[in-house]
């Protein structure tokens, strides 16, 4: 999956994923708000219950209370964030596996072939090795022909098959190089990138 297919795919589930991003974080400042006004409360309470104390001292106590709870409602907030970002992460990971079953609107074919070739140029071998899922080899073997004449390059099929929702491990002769073109992968990497646009696409900077 290229940078622009990933585009795709997460614009798309963006525009699914706003209204109930924005229904967590309206949650979520509820629940903030509500810690910040009972340790208000509480402040205030104090204030009154040490009155024969040094004012200094109870004003002090009244302050890192409501501290306490600034931080707890910060934390809140911060976990509601992660929820949504865990959310549309396991969107996509279901539109990533309609396009490796062949029901997406990405054509599975052309990533394979994307990725091999990105392979080849990275692991820089004459001889390479490619291990897809079980149910790829065979497609494997057909691109695999292909590219392997375009590109004056030895492909050989790895007899392992790895578990994923799609794409290729590729490893030169001797197995010192490995590159990674799993879906799994290339999502993970989108959202350690764009984590932050992505949060401010859905929540307006919140």
């Amino acid at each position: 999956m290229s940078e622009e297919g990933a585009e795709v795919i997460v614009n798309a589930i963006l525009s699914m994923a706003k209204r109930r991003a924005e229904e967590i974080i309206e949650e979520a400042k509820k629940e903030a708000e509500r810690i910040i006004e009972e340790a208000r409360r509480e402040a205030e309470r104090i204030m009154m219950a040490k009155r024969e104390k040094a004012e200094r001292e109870a004003a002090e106590e009244a302050m890192r209370r409501r501290s306490v709870a600034e931080i707890e409602a910060k934390k809140i907030l911060m976990e509601a964030k992660k929820s949504i970002l865990r959310e549309i992460e396991a969107r996509i990971e279901e539109e990533l596996a309609k396009i490796s079953d062949g029901k997406g609107k990405i054509n599975y074919e052309e990533v394979l072939e994307r990725y091999i070739k990105e392979g080849i140029n990275v692991l820089g071998s004459k001889v390479v090795y490619v291990a897809s899922r079980e149910k790829d080899k065979e497609m494997i073997k057909k691109i695999s022909e292909r590219i392997s004449k375009e590109m004056n390059v030895e492909i050989r099929l790895d007899d392992r098959s790895i578990q994923s929702l799609g794409g290729v491990i590729m490893r030169n002769e001797d197995d010192s190089i490995r590159f990674y073109g799993t879906f799994e992968g290339r999502l993970r990497d989108y959202f350690d990138r764009n984590q932050r646009r992505i949060l401010d696409i859905i929540l307006g900077g919140s």
